[in-house]
């Protein structure tokens, strides 16, 4: 059982005061015996000097008869034993026995003092009284010769009975001293203890919700001040719960208009905060104290969720649930070690990619045969016409040329972004690919006045990829470079940095303004497209370049100044390293 702060005190004041008294009784007991003994003594002692006068005559004159009937007298009076003995110890006086029937007493202890000229004190048993006695021995003296020895004694049992009224009396006042400084104490604890009370309850009450509780102690002490900050806790506490229950409010409801399903949880996967939109995505009412994968049962989002667990950062991925494709973003937050997640539903975006893709496949298809038939016709009847006929024959031709190159960038497109395309990997060594792409581009780039360089920079691994893509990755790049170079050089340099193999290829042509970098990978966007035109480019080329890059888990960056040139760099995944 919890005892309170009032009896703890309490019982340890009043053990500490019990303890006080009681070795204040224990230790000063024997300062107080010493201090009667002492005073007895110098009682008998002042005593046995005051009969010097009366006892010295009868010895002058050998009266020992009358004074022993004066000595018997004498102590019968004083209630006090008094004897006189002669230099050898003879009893010649005795207040209290016959002096034929005492023995010599020149060997007690006071008596050997005395004869030694000082005064003798003694407690010891008493022979002749049968009980412990307390005895003091005067010499009396007469030119410097002691004539006898005056002793007076009492019983030791006189002091024992006023030590034990002492005892008595001194024990019951300090058991009245310690019960009232008790009960005082108690008082004392009590009034400490109320004002505690009162705070501990008021706390409990603030811990149960009760934000409105007030202490009121007109106290002013530190009990005071302590209730008037609490007073003040509260009020503020008050007024802080409800500015945040209405921030809650309105988080709630910012929440519950997200149209955007909402999904929070913890490390271990339990579901802490859904909103109303991922409900219904989730087709249950409720799911909050769950675990993910009782409520999402998509193996996407499962290896999303253990992605960002193992990262601990923001990774976004397409997840299908219950037929339906949404666009997941998750953010990892470390402060509070939870999972964020927001569902966008692409389901329509993706439909109408679909159909798109469907759209420029089945039209490319479909365009193909007739640009081939047009190109054939062209070239028959241009053997034919006459010269005027042979030049528009020739643009037509140039322009079917261009719609078939476009055709077939589109096809090689819409085949890459099928879900089951399937690279033909194998062993390729980079540099005959390069070296390969680079044929393509010697005359052309003789014509124009442009060095070819290309620099290993050091052993080059072998990597798994497809021949054929990478081959069409660097000629639609070196294609570009040498379009749209007019003068210097392309310089094509490979390094290995960190398990990737780097390729960079750097040119010195017109550039690329900056505001065009963005968008360079799209389809069919040109920064110039009066010079696109008139190179006959598809503006597809790089869209080709990213999706053979991504393809191959790399990546492909550009850097461009207008002006100055481009650099674009491709990095591939090195799948095995050469033995050393």
């Amino acid at each position: 059982m919890k005892r309170s702060i009032f009896f703890k005190l309490l019982f340890g004041f009043s053990l500490i005061v019990i303890v006080l008294a009681g070795l204040i009784l224990l230790f000063a007991y024997q300062p107080m015996r010493n201090y009667f003994i002492g005073i007895s003594f110098t009682q008998l002692e002042r005593l046995a000097v005051s009969l010097e006068p009366s006892i010295l005559p009868y010895i002058d004159n050998a009266h020992f008869r009358e004074l022993d009937a004066f000595v018997k007298s004498t102590g019968q009076k004083i209630d006090t034993r008094i004897t006189v003995m002669n230099p050898d110890g003879v009893v010649i006086a005795d207040s209290e026995n016959d002096i034929n029937t005492m023995e010599n007493h020149r060997f007690r202890i006071e008596m050997q003092k005395a004869l030694a000229g000082e005064t003798g004190t003694a407690i010891r048993y008493s022979p002749t009284e049968h009980r412990q006695m307390l005895y003091v021995a005067v010499p009396l003296r007469k030119q410097n010769k002691v004539l006898c020895v005056v002793r007076t004694s009492i019983p030791f049992h006189n002091i024992d009975e006023l030590l034990r009224t002492m005892k008595r009396r001194v024990g019951w006042a300090t058991c009245a001293t310690v019960s009232i400084g008790i009960l005082f104490a108690a008082f004392f604890f009590l009034g400490f203890s109320m004002p505690l009370r009162e705070l501990v309850r008021a706390s409990r009450r603030v811990t149960e919700g009760d934000l409105g509780v007030r202490v009121s102690l007109k106290r002013q002490d530190e009990f005071g001040k302590l209730a008037d900050s609490f007073n003040e806790m509260t009020n503020r506490l008050h007024l802080f719960f409800n500015a945040l229950s209405a921030k809650n409010e309105e988080f709630n409801s910012i929440i519950s208009s997200i149209r955007e399903g909402l999904l929070v949880f913890d490390g271990k996967g339990r579901i802490l905060m859904a909103n109303k939109s991922f409900n219904e995505i989730a087709g249950m009412d409720q799911v909050i104290g769950k675990h993910f994968y009782e409520v999402i049962r998509s193996p996407e989002f499962s290896d999303l969720a253990e992605k960002i667990l193992d990262q601990k950062n923001a990774v976004t991925g397409e997840i299908i649930i219950r037929n339906r494709i949404y666009l997941c973003s998750a953010v990892y937050l470390h402060t509070d070690e939870k999972i964020v997640c927001l569902f966008h539903d692409i389901t329509e975006l993706r439909r109408l990619e679909r159909v798109k893709k469907d759209f420029v496949a089945n039209v490319s298809h479909e365009l193909k045969t007739p640009l081939t038939a047009i190109k054939g016709f062209v070239e028959t009847v241009m053997d034919s016409a006459d010269k005027e006929t042979q030049r528009h024959l020739e643009i037509v031709g140039r322009n079917t040329d261009r719609l078939i190159r476009i055709v077939d960038d589109l096809l090689t497109l819409s085949e890459m972004e099928e879900k089951g395309f399937v690279l033909d990997l194998a062993e390729v060594d980079i540099k005959e690919v390069l070296k390969n792409a680079l044929s393509f581009f010697e005359q052309k780039a003789r014509d124009k006045g442009l060095a070819l360089v290309l620099n290993i920079m050091t052993e080059v691994p072998a990597i798994q990829a497809d021949r054929y893509r990478l081959e069409q990755l660097f000629i639609n790049l070196l294609d570009n470079a040498v379009k749209y170079t007019e003068h210097g050089s392309i310089h094509i340099t490979v390094k290995t940095q960190e398990k990737v193999l780097v390729i960079e290829i750097e040119d010195t042509g017109i550039g690329i303004s900056e505001e065009h970098l963005p968008r360079i990978f799209e389809r069919f966007y040109v920064a110039d497209k009066s010079r696109s035109r008139k190179s006959g480019g598809t503006g597809l080329g790089l869209a080709i370049a990213k999706h053979i890059v991504h393809l191959h888990n790399g990546t492909i960056t550009v850097t461009s100044t207008s002006g100055q040139g481009t650099k674009f760099t491709v990095t591939l995944p090195i799948s095995r390293f050469p033995s050393v």
